[in-house]
C-alpha cells in the first residue's frame, strides 16, 4: 500500500511539473527596440547628451532607463526600450535630448528624435530608424553631432539603435 501511494504521488508530481513547464513555455517573449545613448569625442572634448524626455508613440510603450534625466555615457549604458506587447508590428517613440558640445565656449541644443520600426518582430532585420524632428539650437548641432547606428541583437534578433553623440563629419 505504501509503495503504490509513493508511485501515485510521484506520477502526480511529474504530471503537475509537466503542466507547469508547458504553461511557462507558452508565455511569449515580446521583442523590443533598444535605444542606447552614447557620447564620443568632439573637437573640443567629450560631448554631453542627456535624455530629458521620452514619449511613446501610438500603440507603443516606453521602458525608461533606471533614472531620468539620463546622461549618456562613453559606453553603452542602460538602454531605453520601445515595445508594443505583441510579437510583431510597428513601434515608435519621440526622444528629447539636451546636447552640449564643448567648442567655442560651449554650444547647446535640444534635439528631438523620432525612433521607430515598422516591424519590431524577432529577426526582421535592422529596419529601425531614428529621424531628427527638431533642433532648437539654430546651429544644426543635432544633425552634425549625432550618428545613429542600426543593428540587431545577435542573441535574439531584437532591433537596436545606438545614438552616438559625436561628430558626423
Amino acid at each position: 500500500m505504501k509503495k503504490s501511494l509513493t508511485v501515485v504521488s510521484t506520477v502526480a508530481l511529474a504530471v503537475c511539473l509537466g503542466f507547469a513547464s508547458s504553461a511557462m513555455a507558452q508565455t511569449p517573449t515580446v521583442p523590443y527596440l533598444y535605444v542606447y545613448s552614447v557620447v564620443g569625442a568632439t573637437p573640443g572634448g567629450l560631448a554631453k547628451a542627456t535624455l530629458i524626455a521620452a514619449q511613446a508613440g501610438s500603440g507603443s510603450t516606453v521602458g525608461l532607463p533606471p533614472t531620468m534625466p539620463y546622461a549618456a555615457l562613453p559606453n553603452a549604458g542602460s538602454p531605453l526600450v520601445v515595445y508594443n506587447g505583441k510579437q510583431n508590428g510597428p513601434v515608435s517613440a519621440k526622444l528629447t535630448y539636451q546636447l552640449s558640445i564643448p567648442v567655442n565656449g560651449g554650444q547647446n541644443s535640444t534635439c528631438v528624435y523620432s525612433v521607430s520600426s515598422p516591424n519590431v518582430g524577432f529577426k526582421t532585420g535592422a529596419n529601425a530608424k531614428a529621424k531628427l524632428v527638431s533642433d532648437s539650437g539654430g546651429m544644426n548641432l543635432c544633425n552634425m553631432f549625432t550618428v545613429p547606428v542600426y543593428t540587431n541583437n545577435s542573441q535574439d534578433g531584437d532591433q537596436v539603435i545606438t545614438m552616438n553623440f559625436k561628430p558626423s563629419f
